[in-house]
């Protein structure tokens, strides 16, 4: 029998280089929080290994290493998109074997709550999976290994039981009991300038989108979309932060505000009541478009949102994300989005006056979207001075496809009545999006010149914009803005680039003008790079940023394999040879 007293559990974030941010995984942050809270753990038998907050280049076996040597009763794994063939490759059992008695494996997080049987089956069949939130299922599996308390009686959990996955059922948590986040381990994350978030909510007030899979995220309990934590909760997280000298921070919110303007205000409070006692934030949202504007506000609801955004603002807020996807309205009803393409407008030129920063999510392919939708979401883009703000480029512009959400029903429905498959059944482990086609041949040609091109810009423009994304506070300091321009400079270019593509394919243009109109877009990238080329080498230089050095090393091997050593570009417009 484990002694209660002595009980030692290991949370392991897992790192996946398929997503080069670096940040806080707050998953573990909370679950920590309540295991210390409920008095489950004393802190010195909990060890939180962050893999984000360690040099990428210290070998996993060190990592592992250092989680045997804990010895402890349970390790678990924190599970982001991305990380599920990672995880199936360096994981074994045997890593474990030497630890008496053998530690509870747990899986959670992002992708066990939607594969677990893919946990369970592939990587540990003496694992459990939990599903959704796990605050509560935590304390109840250590709870298991020093009682006789039965797996079958803990919710959101999914096991193993005589050959058969057993699914409990889902709960979730009351907001209302759950613990302020672990934040013992925050120095080593401000080590390497990592992102740090709070919550102030979870869920999304709108939530009916048809590429999001919230339905069956949600499963038994669809009723409750949006639920706020209370407001001391993230009022005393901020100031614990304050405590560790933390300055920025990133609201991990789906929905910033989501229940409207009176929420807005509460934010406005105790943003306030902190800077009365000297602490105050730089810090970053996702909003929903209509929590800034809405058609159906009165006068005095948009000046409201307004007064409350420019309050914010001087408060703090640095940046707002929205997902504004389309400026169509017929993509965004296929789409079910909320808002409609001039509130988007509004909302973005409303953030624009105010001075703070926007990014906006743009899906500007979708399998049944057509030539004149590419064309009127382009001039959208355009009209309003969007591309530099357009988040994704390359493939992050195509819808991705994620398992059983309703565009899958839509595709499916798009195929009993023409009888043309628009995906493959099987979805990708990392992502669980599954390959996708396209209605209209035209589009498939054109998403065809996007993943090519991609292959020139994504080794450059990602790294870049997860770098940056922290402004001065980040690991490039006041680079940040040097490489943000760069950066807006990459998506000008991608979407000009594009208008030509798809004015090609709309008058019937030949598949080489279209390679054409590739390597110009290409030129124009090395282009602007080699005239930022001494600027990126005086960054890595100064701030020997190793996702920075990789980057411009990556491109560098690029632009030497395909062109040669004796590559020399002229100013744009001209030729490289």
């Amino acid at each position: 029998m484990i002694d209660k007293n002595n009980i030692k559990i290991v949370l392991v974030a897992i790192y996946s280089e398929k997503f080069a941010m670096i940040g806080e995984s707050h998953g573990i942050s909370v679950i920590a929080g309540e295991l210390i809270s409920k008095k489950i753990v004393k802190t010195e038998n909990l060890l939180v290994v962050d893999m984000y907050a360690y040099d990428q280049n210290v070998p996993k076996e060190d990592i592992f290493s250092e989680i045997i040597r804990f010895n402890p009763n349970m390790i678990g794994f924190s599970c982001p998109y991305g990380s599920y063939d990672y995880l199936k490759d360096i994981y074994s059992k045997k890593k474990f074997s030497d630890i008496v008695p053998k530690p509870l494996i747990v899986f959670g997080g992002a992708l066990p709550t939607y594969i677990p049987e893919k946990y369970l089956i592939e990587i540990d069949n003496t694992a459990v999976a939990i599903r959704g939130e796990g605050e509560e299922a935590i304390c109840a599996l250590v709870e298991s290994l020093i009682t006789t308390k039965e797996l079958s009686s803990i919710n959101n959990i999914s096991f193993y039981k005589s050959g058969t996955i057993i699914h409990n059922k889902r709960k979730q948590v009351n907001l209302k009991n759950v613990a302020l986040p672990y934040r013992n381990h925050i120095p080593n994350l401000l080590k390497v300038n990592a992102q740090i978030f709070v919550e102030n909510s979870r869920g999304c007030a709108w939530g009916k989108c048809y590429f999001c899979s919230r339905d069956i995220y949600l499963d038994d309990y669809k009723s409750t979309k949006y639920r706020r934590f209370p407001l001391k909760r993230l009022e005393q997280d901020l100031i614990n932060l304050a405590n560790y000298s933390v300055t920025t921070i990133t609201f991990a919110d789906e929905d910033f505000c989501g229940s409207g303007l009176d929420e807005m205000h509460d934010i406005v409070t105790i943003f306030k009541n902190l800077q009365k006692i000297g602490i105050e934030f730089i810090f970053d949202v996702s909003m929903n478009v209509n929590s800034i504007y809405s058609n159906s506000w009165t006068d005095s609801q948009k000046i409201t949102a307004k007064d409350l955004l420019s309050i914010l603002k001087v408060l703090g807020l640095r940046k707002v994300f929205l997902g504004v996807e389309s400026g169509t309205a017929e993509q965004l009803k296929r789409y079910n989005k909320q808002h409609h393409p001039n509130e988007a407008v509004m909302a973005i030129n409303l953030l624009r006056d105010l001075k703070i920063q926007i990014e906006i999510g743009y899906i500007l392919f979708d399998p049944l979207c057509t030539i004149p939708e590419i064309e009127d979401n382009i001039k959208y883009l355009l009209d309003n001075n969007l591309s530099e703000i357009t988040s994704s480029l390359g493939s992050g512009l195509e819808l991705r496809l994620h398992f059983a959400t309703q565009y899958v029903m839509l595709l499916d429905h798009y195929y009993n009545k023409i009888g043309n498959k628009l995906y493959d059944n099987c979805f990708d482990n990392d992502t669980l999006n599954y390959p996708t086609y396209y209605a209209d041949e035209k589009i498939s040609k054109i998403c065809y010149f996007i993943r090519e091109a991609n292959k020139t810009i994504r080794p450059l423009y990602y790294p870049l914009k997860s770098i940056s994304r922290y402004g001065e506070v980040g690991a490039l300091g006041s680079y940040s803005k040097d490489i943000k321009n760069i950066i807006m400079s990459i998506r000008k270019l991608y979407i000009h680039h594009i208008k030509e593509c798809v004015a090609l394919f709309s008058n019937g243009g030949l598949n080489i003008l279209i390679q054409d109109t590739l390597e110009n877009l290409e030129i124009s990238i090395i282009n602007l790079y080699n005239q930022n080329k001494e600027l990126l080498s005086k960054m890595v230089a100064e701030t020997q940023n190793i996702v920075l050095l990789t980057a411009v090393n990556e491109f560098e091997i690029y632009l030497a394999m395909k062109y040669g050593k004796t590559l020399v570009c002229r100013q744009y417009g001209g030729e490289c040879k």
